[in-house]
């Protein structure tokens, strides 16, 4: 280990503009990336390609044509369900429905008076007149699947778009759309139609995820770099601390994208999380060089000296975790295998530049 660090100083000496290019170069292309980052938040792409349940999944969509659903709640005045004008409004919803991706089928009250009026005149059609509506209803009322189609005064009913689980992040991207032809044709108080259920609230998900995911990294971000800076009592040496911290969650965000790994509810702790693990050994580092610093040396001999005196430590702890996190690489479970297996990656990153990054900006900052 001796020998290791020793070489750790060499290099750091002599590669100095090297390093500190490459790690700018790595982090300005990863920050590029992160804007790509797929964000994603279907349960059925939390389990690999060959786990049983994804088979599950596959055989319950192909066979109950899909095993979830966009639901469409109406609201309207009293016994306003009972117009046919407003009636085949909701068909024209349902039929644009049926075009959206991934949609299998499409249920509601329509549907049963169409096909009533099927038995009833030869004809699958919705009833013309308030009057055949109401003759409709009258024989509809004994079935019990009624009450889950339309309230008993008619001012609130369900229309049910079911999809496949496996293609629910395509319905997802066409969520906006929904919402603003219900917001353009939906939304008066005679008939208005209002988005809910699972894709919905996927497509929630998926938009506080990214809010989360940048709420919790500026949060940690600011409260660590304030502590530093106490911790060293030095604004610009606490600055200096928090570069080996945020470069290398940069690059883990920008590996993720290169590598198609979706930002979803697991590895949307990842930058604040590892944020957190690799900011241990910078305070190793920077506390030993600023001791050295107090004492006169020159800033070339504090880094030395630091590295030397706790690289083991830092090195160690650091090999540690990355085991540590890299064992949940090895489960089912995709969201814990991305989350273990980009924090291993960051925190060995952290870890090199704690022991190359930081040392570099230093000396060529205060020029040795």
């Amino acid at each position: 280990m001796a020998r290791l660090l020793a070489q750790v100083v060499a290099v750091m000496e002599r590669r100095r503009a090297a390093i500190l290019a490459t790690f700018a170069l790595a982090v300005a292309g990863s920050a590029a990336l992160i804007p790509r980052l797929e964000v994603g938040a279907n349960p059925a792409a939390y389990f690999r390609a060959d786990d049983p349940v994804r088979d599950d999944i596959r055989v319950i969509d192909q066979t109950l044509g899909g095993s979830t659903s966009i639901e469409l709640f109406v609201t309207a005045e009293d016994e306003a369900l009972k117009d046919p004008a407003r009636l085949a409004r909701l068909e024209g919803l349902e039929r644009w429905l049926e075009g959206l991706p991934s949609v299998t089928r499409v249920g509601s009250i329509t549907d049963a008076l169409a096909a009533l009026n099927l038995a009833m005149t030869g004809t699958r059609a919705l009833p013309r007149t308030e009057a055949a509506v109401a003759q409709a209803l009258l024989l509809l009322e004994d079935e019990p699947e009624l009450s889950a189609l339309v309230s008993e005064d008619y001012t609130r009913a369900r229309v049910s778009a079911r999809v496949r689980m496996s293609e629910t992040a395509a319905l997802v991207a066409e969520i906006p759309r929904v919402e603003a032809k219900l917001a353009a044709e939906f939304s008066g108080p005679d008939l208005r139609v209002e988005p809910t259920g699972f894709v919905k609230l996927i497509s929630q998900m998926e938009l506080y995820i990214v809010d989360s995911q940048v709420r919790s990294f500026l949060a940690a971000f600011v409260l660590i770099s304030v502590m530093m800076a106490l911790l060293l009592r030095s604004v610009r040496l606490g600055l200096y601390a928090m570069i080996p911290n945020l470069g290398p969650v940069v690059v883990g965000l920008g590996v993720m994208q290169l590598l198609s790994i979706r930002l979803d509810p697991g590895t949307a702790m990842l930058g604040s999380l590892t944020l957190g693990l690799v900011v241990d050994d910078t305070v190793h580092m920077t506390s030993r060089i600023r001791l050295h610093l107090v004492a006169g040396l020159s800033t070339r001999e504090a880094v030395t000296r630091a590295i030397l005196e706790v690289g083991r430590a830092v090195i160690i702890t650091s090999l540690i975790l990355s085991a540590g996190f890299g064992v949940l690489a090895l489960g089912s479970f995709t969201p814990n295998i991305y989350l273990g297996g980009m924090a291993a990656v960051v925190i060995l990153l952290a870890l090199a530049a704690d022991l190359f990054v930081l040392p570099a900006a230093l000396v060529r900052r205060q020029g040795g």
